[in-house]
């Protein structure tokens, strides 16, 4: 079975603090601190440039998946955003991990891609998506990615700026992904 691949838009407003360290060689940051402004039901969040996972999906991702294509560190500083305080004053922030996207496009099961640099599009196998899916992860929206990356992401490009983000990809639930013949 060839596997399908998906362009995948997570939650989350969160930033990568000021003492992060972005390496435009690696495409990765080292150091990494982020500021929360919200709690999150999700088990993996967008960071801008950084995914963001809980413990709980560290250890199911590392010890359980089979999957590839990715890394993680403990993200070293966790700092309550205005918002967070603001909403939040009592709330403990629980741990989560840094995932770094390692692999290829299309090939491993967590990459992203560069249309321009800046511009990163996470992209994961059906496998993958399946898997957090099963995993907690109740937040993302994407869409399988068909023809050529480039093209595939010329014409994203173009269709977000006809309509609200939102709208361009459709919120992604597991029943949509599981048939019989994924499952034998």
């Amino acid at each position: 079975m060839k596997s399908k691949f998906f362009h995948i838009s997570f939650w989350g407003d969160e930033i990568v603090d000021n003492n992060s360290v972005w390496d435009p060689e690696k495409i990765t940051y080292s150091n990494v601190g982020i500021s929360l402004n919200s709690i999150y039901l999700d088990e993996i969040i967008d960071g801008f440039g950084a995914i963001i996972v809980t413990e709980k999906l560290y250890w199911l991702l590392k010890y359980r998946s089979n999957l590839n294509g990715f890394i993680f560190e403990l993200p070293l500083r966790y700092e309550k955003g205005y918002d967070f305080l603001d909403n939040y004053p009592d709330s403990i922030i629980p741990p989560f991990r840094y995932m770094k996207f390692t692999g290829v496009p299309l090939q491993d099961d967590f990459s992203f891609y560069q249309l321009v640099p800046g511009a990163y599009h996470w992209i994961l196998s059906e496998k993958a998506v399946i898997f957090l899916l099963n995993s907690g992860m109740i937040n993302a929206h994407g869409e399988e990615i068909t023809g050529s990356i480039q093209d595939y992401f010329v014409n994203y490009e173009d269709r977000l700026k006809a309509v609200k983000y939102a709208e361009v990809m459709p919120r992604l639930f597991l029943k949509y992904f599981l048939c019989d013949n994924f499952l034998n």
